[in-house]
């Protein structure tokens, strides 16, 4: 067992979380479990798993849908601007695309991910 510790800051909060993981383990038997965090001014009030979980989720969300409008639309990652409303749920603006590509795009989301708006 060779444990391994990651300090991590996504690119989608002022958070920096520090997680364990075990380099012997075949990458998908891995676990990452948090075990130091600095939250941000949004997410605090969380323990180490809860903010870990969630700052991962919104990362993942942002990551993904970027991904499929980049798939999706041809586009490259600077073609596309992201953020969050006061929700914190993903919005992508995409200037290069019209409106039936952001619908396409749109109903694609929706199905995988929800909770993102194209703009």
């Amino acid at each position: 067992m060779k444990m391994n510790v990651t300090r991590w800051s996504p690119d989608t909060c002022g958070c920096i979380i520090e997680y364990e993981w075990d380099s012997d383990l075949p990458e998908n038997e891995r676990t990452h479990n948090a075990v130091h965090t600095i939250p941000c001014e949004l997410h605090r009030g969380k323990t180490h798993k809860e903010l870990f979980d969630h700052v991962g989720e919104e990362n993942r969300r942002k990551n993904v849908s970027v991904s499929k409008a980049m798939d999706h639309l041809g586009l490259q990652f600077e073609d596309i601007k992201w953020g969050f409303d006061k929700n914190r749920n993903v919005e992508l603006t995409i200037e290069k695309a019209d409106q039936s590509q952001k619908k396409s795009l749109q109903d694609k989301v929706d199905k995988e991910l929800g909770k993102v708006k194209i703009i």
